[in-house]
Order: C-alpha cells, then sequence, then structure tokens
C-alpha cells in the first residue's frame, strides 16, 4: 500500500508548520529582490527605454507573491511582509545588487525543491524556479548592454 502512496506524492511531508517557516523564508526573499528591483527602477527613472525591461521582470516577481502567499495561508500561517532595502543609490550597484539576490533566491528554490514538500507547492516552486533563470539571464543581459561587469 506504501507504494501507492509515494506515487502521487502522498505520504510523509512536510507539516504545516515547517511549510509554513520554509516557504516564508523564500517569500521573504521575494520581496528583498523586489525592493531590490524597486530601486534600481528609482535609480534609472523615467527612461523607458532602460527601466521598460527592469519593469517586466519586476512584474513578473511582484505575480510570483500571491502563489507564496497562498501555501502559506493554506498552512495557516501569516505570510511575510517585511523588506530588506539594497544598499546603493546607482544603476551599477542596484544592478548587481538584482543579481546577487537572483542567484540567492534560485539556490533557496533549488533548496527548496530538496524538502518534502506537497506536490501543488513543488509545481509553484518549480514554476518559480524557471522565472529566477530567465530573469538571472536577462539581468546578465542589461548587465552587457551598459558594459557592467557581473559574475
Amino acid at each position: 500500500m506504501n507504494f501507492l502512496l509515494n506515487k502521487g506524492g502522498a505520504g510523509k511531508s512536510l507539516t504545516r508548520s515547517k511549510t509554513a517557516s520554509e516557504i516564508s523564508k523564500l517569500m521573504a526573499g521575494h520581496i528583498d529582490l523586489l525592493e531590490a528591483y524597486g530601486a534600481l527602477l528609482n535609480t534609472i527613472g523615467a527612461d523607458e527605454k532602460a527601466a521598460g525591461p527592469v519593469k517586466v521582470l519586476q512584474k513578473g516577481l511582484r505575480d510570483d507573491i500571491p502563489k507564496l502567499s497562498e501555501i502559506i495561508l493554506s498552512a495557516g500561517a501569516v505570510p511575510p511582509r517585511d523588506s530588506n532595502p539594497p544598499k546603493g543609490d546607482d544603476v551599477e550597484s542596484l544592478l548587481r545588487a538584482v543579481d546577487k539576490r537572483e542567484r540567492s533566491l534560485r539556490r533557496d528554490l533549488e533548496e527548496q525543491l530538496k524538502l518534502k514538500h506537497h506536490l501543488r507547492t513543488i509545481a509553484v516552486l518549480n514554476t518559480l524556479l524557471a522565472g529566477a533563470e530567465r530573469r538571472i539571464g536577462d539581468v546578465q543581459t542589461m548587465a552587457k548592454q551598459l558594459s557592467i561587469p557581473i559574475s
């Protein structure tokens, strides 16, 4: 009978409180990244040619937050709201902060996927990871266009 439970992902998985705790940490990273994109946009200003791609990336990230919030709420907890603004006041330092936070978010998502989450949560995490990968590529492209070296 256990073999049937394991096929669908049923059986042993994280408790609701552990799920809420883990996804809350992930959501806090998302909020911090969103804050970094906002700071970058504020620094770029009204130049639509430069701001347009950043706005698209920011919107995609903003659309991910309700997905995480729903998982946390379903687990009976309250989603985080605090943010940690990036340090820096020029495009170069803020683009580097965005890149650093994107890479950190990708690592966090990869770590979460190693845990025994429910199938629905795994699906959301995989979607978020794919989005992070796309954004990292886009940030690297922006950095090249602006001649800003990032790793």
